[in-house]
């Protein structure tokens, strides 16, 4: 990730560096579904230490 933030790189270097790192595809129902099936449920199952 460090390599896409220097300036010093050339066009072929920027165009390897870009196949090597993907952007995450947003999936929101996905998010939406975890976070009520695994998040949610853990809704006051622990407690914290006072």
């Amino acid at each position: 990730l460090m390599f896409r933030s220097t300036f010093e790189q050339r066009p072929e270097q920027i165009e390897i560096i870009n196949k090597m790192i993907m952007d995450p595809i947003i999936d929101t129902k996905r998010c939406e579904r975890v976070w009520e099936n695994h998040v949610l449920s853990l809704k006051d199952q622990y407690v914290m230490n006072e």
